[in-house]
């Protein structure tokens, strides 16, 4: 969820929830995946949207420290709001994750989504975090991050980007 005003004024009011299952085959470097996501912005002209997709994926280079992988397949988007629209797309997606040590992380990916009904509009949902163990608990860690979502078809500022920080418990 990120929320922010500007003299106080709502200038940010969005939160999205996304889910994804990989369904792994023992001793293969391929995968198939599904997706599914909800996003909320009250300054879109969308406002809701939902998106689904599947596909398989390949895991590119895999070892106890570093993975890189990649993912492709078809999907969908379905808007609600000023747009009511259903749009095909495909997913391309690359995402690498390094295990630094115990305690802390690098991950990184990028997921391009083009409009199939539309070519060429797209989008790209791209995040980078970084993530260090706090002390004692098992789990428990800070994670810092960077996330962008660029939409060609947004009129003015394409790019939706977002800094965070989080405290995040891992079970």
């Amino acid at each position: 969820y990120f929320y922010s005003t500007k003299e106080g004024d709502a200038s940010t009011n969005e939160y999205f929830a996304n889910y994804k299952h990989d369904f792994l085959f023992k001793d293969s470097r391929f995968f198939l995946f599904g997706t599914g996501r909800y996003d909320y912005d009250q300054f879109q002209s969308w406002e809701n949207r939902i998106a689904a997709s599947a596909g398989a994926g390949y895991d590119f280079y895999k070892t106890e420290t570093f993975d890189l992988r990649g993912t492709l397949g078809p999907g969908f988007s379905r808007t609600w709001g000023t747009e009511n629209e259903w749009k095909p797309e495909a997913v391309l997606g690359l995402a690498l994750a390094w295990r630094i040590s115990e305690s802390q992380s690098f991950e990184a990916d990028s997921t391009y989504y083009p409009n199939l009904k539309d070519l060429p509009e797209f989008r790209l949902l791209s995040n980078a975090a970084y993530k260090i163990g706090l002390g004692e608990i098992k789990g428990l860690s800070l994670k810092l991050g960077v996330k962008d979502e660029y939409n060609s078809e947004t009129a003015g500022d394409n790019n939706n980007l977002k800094y965070y920080g989080n405290i995040v418990y891992e079970f």
